[in-house]
């Protein structure tokens, strides 16, 4: 990094990708020969049996097991949604010059934490990614001054000046800090 840091922690062999680009390919290679795509379907329930099945408006889906893989679970059962809460976060992004981008992806901790990468550009150059500035829904009214915070970390940091995007995303946070894992479906029984 080209700045100080008080220490780190090293993981090999991670990925980087784009994570749209990746699941529309891999949805092209499921063949329709006993597994499908469905867009645009909602589910209103799921019914435990053999085989399970999966309700919707257009109709139903029998499997013989159902993964409900989810940022917060969409059925009513274990009353997921009042044991999580959004948070939200910013990221700004910079076109930077390969020379002076950092390698790899880094995240910080604490309150006041920045995740840092880039991306190539459709063009051939690079987008420096500066994220951080997270917070509860509904405890900051200032949100234009988490956008200039991170503009000011970068521009210290990385001799940008011109940011080219920004924007925000909310996800959802479990009570106690960790991610749900757990049956949704009263008569089976499932470790966590």
């Amino acid at each position: 990094m080209p700045f100080a840091i008080a220490g780190a922690v090293k993981f090999d062999n991670q990925a980087q990708f784009h994570a749209r680009k990746y699941l529309l390919h891999l949805a092209k290679l499921i063949d329709g020969n006993g597994s499908y795509v469905f867009e645009n379907t909602r589910v209103e329930k799921i019914e435990e049996g053999t085989p399970c099945q999966v309700v919707t408006a257009a109709g139903i889906v029998k499997a013989r097991d159902v993964i409900v893989a989810t940022n917060l679970p969409i059925l009513d059962q274990g009353l997921f949604f009042a044991k999580n809460y959004p948070k939200r976060s910013y990221i700004i992004a910079a076109r930077i010059d390969s020379a002076r981008a950092p390698e790899g992806m880094y995240i910080g901790t604490g309150n006041d934490y920045h995740s840092i990468r880039t991306t190539p550009t459709q063009d051939g150059g690079l987008l420096l990614l500066v994220g951080g500035g997270g917070h509860k829904v509904g405890t900051v009214t200032d949100t234009e001054e988490r956008y200039q915070k991170l503009e000011a970390y970068a521009r210290s940091r990385f001799r940008v000046e011109q940011f080219e995007y920004r924007w925000s995303t909310q996800i959802w946070f479990h009570l106690i800090g960790c991610l749900t894992l757990a049956s949704l479906l009263p008569l089976t029984s499932m470790s966590t």
